[in-house]
C-alpha cells in the first residue's frame, strides 16, 4: 500500500515542477596538452560546457554532447596546462566540482611490464 502511495505521489511532480533534482556533471579525466575532457553527467543535461576558472575571469574553453550512456568528451582550446583547474556546465547550469588538470601519463600501457 505505502508503495503504490509514494509511486501515485511521485507520478505527479513533475506536474507540479518538482522533479527530482538532476546530479551535477562530473570531470573524470583532463590532462595537459590534451583537447578532450571526459566526463559523466545526467543524459538529458548536455550540451556540456568546459570552463577554466583558474584566473579571475572564468573563460570558456570547449563543449560537448551526453551520449545516452551519460558520458561526455568536451573538445577543447586551448588544450590545458598542469594546474590548470576546470569546471563542467550542463544546460540547466549545474557546475561540477573544480577538477585539477594532471600530468598526462607516458609510460609503458598500465598493466604490462618492461622487458629488463
Amino acid at each position: 500500500m505505502h508503495t503504490a502511495l509514494l509511486l501515485f505521489v511521485v507520478s505527479f511532480l513533475p506536474a507540479l515542477g518538482m522533479a527530482p533534482r538532476q546530479a551535477a556533471p562530473v570531470i573524470t579525466a583532463a590532462y595537459e596538452k590534451e583537447v578532450t575532457v571526459d566526463g559523466v553527467a545526467d543524459p538529458n543535461a548536455g550540451p556540456i560546457t568546459i570552463i577554466d576558472v583558474s584566473a579571475t575571469v572564468e573563460a570558456r574553453i570547449g563543449a560537448g554532447g551526453v551520449s545516452a550512456d551519460g558520458s561526455f568528451t568536451a573538445v577543447v582550446n586551448p588544450p590545458p596546462v598542469i594546474g590548470t583547474q576546470l569546471v563542467a556546465v550542463d544546460k540547466n547550469g549545474m557546475r561540477s566540482s573544480v577538477f585539477t588538470v594532471v600530468q598526462a601519463y607516458s609510460g609503458p600501457p598500465r598493466g604490462t611490464t618492461q622487458p629488463q
